[in-house]
This record gives C-alpha cells, structure tokens and sequence, in this order.
C-alpha cells in the first residue's frame, strides 16, 4: 500500500492506495478503466481558477 499526499489551497489531501494481491489488471489497465468510465458517465470536474493558465 502507498500513500499519496496533496495540497491544494489550505487542505491536505491523503490518499491511500492498494490493490488486491490476487488482481489479473496492470495498474495501466485499471487507470484506463476509470478515466474511460468518468469520460463516458461525465464525473469529470470543470478545471478550478487556479488550474487555469
């Protein structure tokens, strides 16, 4: 298991991260998953002010 830390503004965010042992996907194939998933049902966010250049 990792842990991700990131801050962005005043909060700190922690992110655990683990996967299963006995799993058969890549950690390619699992992100591939989840971006075309949000892609297709729109969970996608708008950029934030500060994102933006």
């Amino acid at each position: 298991m990792s842990c991700l830390q990131k801050k962005i503004d005043k909060t700190t965010y922690l992110v655990e991260v683990h996967f299963s042992d006995a799993s058969t996907q890549s950690v390619e194939d699992k992100l591939r998953r989840v971006i075309l998933h949000d892609l297709k049902y729109g969970k996608h966010s708008k950029p934030r002010k500060s994102d933006e250049k």
